[in-house]
């Protein structure tokens, strides 16, 4: 009897074993299964969100981002003449001596300059007549490509950025001195050269060709209320530097720069290196490569590069929105992204702010706008020899309609002063500081995007 108990318990427990193996079988087979339609889903997932990039004409791989960078047939390369200037530039003897450059100011609007930092900064001009030759031929040119094969991916060697910054700061003081000594054919030269300069980064797909494409422009801005401020410009030459500012904020740069950094973050997420992480920020992702290796078998990169589409489409999305809109709905779109970034370990560390970019760009677009409409104030006065006592006085014969403040959608500001006026811009703060000027000691942080005309 004890025996038949003994078998009978042996049966029951083989029986409960094998229940239990065939529980997990099925358990392993039902998890397979979802990891295989889970990673089924994902790359279909991707696969249609590329294509959808794609239909809307955006590049996806750096094959076509290279494709789509192409300089169009039998036209003009202003990175050309740029580029072979490098060869004839020539650094000043003493830079501590040069304003701009080094330690030298630049005198204030109502100011004259001394006659030994004319001479400093003539020599520096004559050492580099060759260059400024080169760099004047940027004119007018609407196309630019620097060498960059971005089928090399994350290797491809950028513009010479650096090189690129002195060059304006060449042509700025070309203008200055030119305004000073009350030659304004030059001076409105070098401003068109310098908005040359900065438009041959027009096509770059990368937040920093972008970032310093419009510090460029802003270089030439400045330099322009500087000459303005000192000498006299024709109405045809106030016409051209008007046209400029218009093209220059058609220019899509930051669109851009959003669809190749989007092609640069896919890769880094979808071919992570350990070489990528900071050893004190990832130390495990950075001595531990073999996790990166989990991350794509499990999928992981496919769900982040997900996201990261989505993130862009969105991003896109707002600024393609009217200027004025688009603070709100990137300061939105950030705090969104930072709240999905916490969870994803690839994307945080690789994708870049990209409504700040958008709302960095919105200062461009400011100093573009009250500088179209200062300039034909000018026309104004010119015409008419005296200021308008309101915007609407210079539309349509000098402005065809009041520009529009890209940080809250109403009208460009204008005052009259005791001499002269401002046209301002309220600024990222959003509160109108009457035309306040940004201090040139920077001991304020209340101020206005302004341009000045005191004369």
């Amino acid at each position: 009897m004890d025996i038949e108990v003994e078998n009978d318990n042996k049966n029951k427990a083989k029986s409960r074993k094998y229940k239990l193996i065939n529980i997990l079988l099925f358990l392993l087979f039902i998890g397979i299964f979802a990891f295989a339609f889970y990673r089924i889903n994902s790359n279909r997932t991707l696969s249609s969100r590329l294509e959808a990039s794609r239909a809307a004409g955006y590049p996806v791989t750096f094959e076509e981002l290279n494709q789509w960078y192409l300089m169009p047939l039998d036209e003009q390369n202003s990175a050309t003449y740029i580029l072979n200037a490098l060869q004839y530039y020539n650094l000043p003897n003493d830079e501590k001596l040069l304003p701009v450059i080094g330690k030298a100011e630049l005198p204030s609007r109502t100011e004259s300059m001394n006659e030994e930092t004319k001479e400093i900064i003539s020599q520096y001009l004559d050492s580099n007549q060759k260059c400024l030759e080169l760099l004047h031929k940027t004119v007018g040119l609407e196309h630019g490509r620097y060498l960059a094969d971005y089928r090399l991916g994350q290797g491809v060697p950028l513009p010479p950025l650096n090189q690129i910054q002195k060059y304006t700061i060449l042509l700025q003081l070309e203008a200055v001195y030119a305004a000073e000594n009350n030659n304004p054919d030059i001076a409105f030269k070098s401003i068109k050269s310098i908005f040359g300069v900065a438009g041959s980064l027009n096509k770059e797909p990368t937040f920093g060709s972008q970032s310093n494409r419009n510090a460029f422009q802003r270089k030439a801005i400045s330099v322009l209320e500087y000459v303005i401020n000192k000498t006299s410009l024709s109405d045809e030459q106030l016409i051209e530097l008007i046209n400029d500012c218009e093209k220059a904020e058609l220019v899509r740069g930051i669109l851009n720069a959003i669809l190749g950094q989007r092609i640069m973050t896919m890769d880094m997420i979808m071919h992570p290196k350990s070489s990528y992480f900071d050893p004190v920020k990832d130390p495990v992702l950075f001595a531990f490569p073999p996790i990166l290796s989990i991350y794509k078998a499990i999928g992981i990169n496919d769900s982040d590069a997900i996201i990261l589409l989505k993130i862009t489409d969105d991003v896109i999305k707002a600024y393609n929105l009217p200027a004025h809109q688009r603070i709100e709905a990137s300061k939105a779109l950030d705090s969104e992204i930072n709240s999905i970034l916490s969870k994803h370990v690839l994307l945080r560390r690789f994708a870049p702010s990209f409504g700040r970019m958008i709302i960095l760009d919105l200062r461009n677009i400011a100093e573009l706008r009250i500088t179209q409409t200062a300039l034909a104030i000018e026309r104004y006065r010119l015409a008419n020899n005296k200021l308008p006592e309101s915007l609407e006085e210079i539309v349509p014969d000098y402005l065809d309609s009041i520009p529009l403040d890209p940080y809250d959608g109403k009208e460009i500001r204008y005052k009259k002063l005791d001499r002269g006026f401002v046209v301002y811009s309220i600024g990222e703060d959003q509160i109108d500081d009457g035309g306040k000027e940004y201090p040139r000691d920077k001991s304020d942080s209340t101020y206005d995007i302004t341009f000045i005309i005191e004369k």
